[in-house]
């Protein structure tokens, strides 16, 4: 005949322990799942960060190329030497320009991609913060 449970574990060995609030590591997993996240959070925004200067970076690549396009139309439709040579000089002062222009967003992109970053790592060290002195009681 089979007894009933006396409290006692699944061996019968000892005492079962209670289960709630009163155990500490039980009260720490939610908070030490939400810590997990951090990590991703500020992966993610590294990525996007990434993603926004990739995006810039294939959107100039675009431009050079259509730039690069104009000048082999311009060459081949003159036959003089002074206008070869002028479709050159202007393609160039236009490539100085338009990597200058580079060299300014991509800082932009770059100095805003910082701050966000530093702005998240702030949001999740509070985060951290809270969840340690939650689990600490303070």
């Amino acid at each position: 005949m089979s007894q009933p449970d006396s409290g006692r574990g699944g061996h019968g060995s000892a005492p079962a322990r209670a289960r709630g609030p009163s155990r500490p590591a039980e009260s720490m997993i939610p908070n030490l799942l939400q810590m997990l996240t951090v990590v991703p959070h500020l992966q993610a925004t590294m990525m996007k960060a990434a993603f926004a200067q990739h995006n810039e970076f294939l959107s100039f690549l675009n431009k050079r190329c259509e730039q690069e396009l104009q000048l082999a139309e311009r060459i081949c439709g003159t036959d003089s030497l002074p206008g070869m040579l002028s479709a050159c000089v202007e393609f160039c002062r236009g490539a100085v320009q338009d990597y200058t222009e580079e060299a300014t967003k991509v800082t932009e992109i770059s100095k805003d991609s910082v701050a966000a970053a530093v702005s998240d790592i702030r949001n999740e060290a509070r985060k951290v913060a809270d969840l340690t002195c939650a689990v600490e009681g303070v």
